[in-house]
């Protein structure tokens, strides 16, 4: 008799231990699942807070004529006009002719960076182009965040008439224009 009651507290207190085993294990899915919406909702915070900073730190960079410079080229001021820097700044220039576009010529170097504000002459193109009064200057640059951005200005008669610039592609490999 004596074993069986040992035998019967045995199995009660098994009985117990699983069922406080069971919510043990329905309790860790729970704070499994919470963990995960926790990280993703992280996530998400740190996306939006991504964009805002883009946001605040976008460059635009325009051109601010077209200067002749001495020998067999000329200078290209380029003016960082928003509210961020802009890196590693390439470029052409497209010649516009009687016929449409004529030749494309690239920047002869990059400009490493370009500050908010910041204006440089550095940005040569050889040969020079007879008489250049008509065409578009393309600018690629990349911001802080990554982001690849490309702006394009129309010259006539020596004299800007357009502007446009845009987003190239932003670190998902997206593009859209700058607002």
């Amino acid at each position: 008799m004596a074993t069986n009651l040992i035998a019967f507290a045995g199995m009660v207190i098994g009985a117990v231990t699983l069922l406080f085993l069971i919510r043990y294990v329905r309790a860790t899915k729970q704070i499994a699942k919470a963990a995960v919406e926790q990280a993703e909702a992280g996530r998400k915070l740190v996306t939006v807070a991504n964009d805002q900073l883009e946001g605040l730190s976008k460059p635009v960079v325009v051109v601010d004529g077209i200067e002749t410079g001495s020998g067999n080229f000329f200078l290209i001021p380029l003016r960082n006009i928003g509210t961020g820097s802009a890196l590693v700044i390439s470029g052409s220039v497209t010649e516009k002719t009687g016929l449409g576009s004529g030749r494309k010529l690239q920047f002869a170097s990059s400009i490493p960076f370009l500050e908010q504000g910041g204006d440089r002459k550095v940005a040569r193109v050889y040969p020079i182009p007879l008489g250049f009064a008509a065409g578009t200057v393309e600018c690629t640059y990349f911001s802080t965040s990554g982001a690849h951005y490309l702006s394009t200005s129309t010259f006539e008669a020596g004299s800007l008439v357009g502007f446009a610039a845009q987003v190239y592609s932003d670190k998902k490999g997206a593009g859209g224009n700058v607002e």
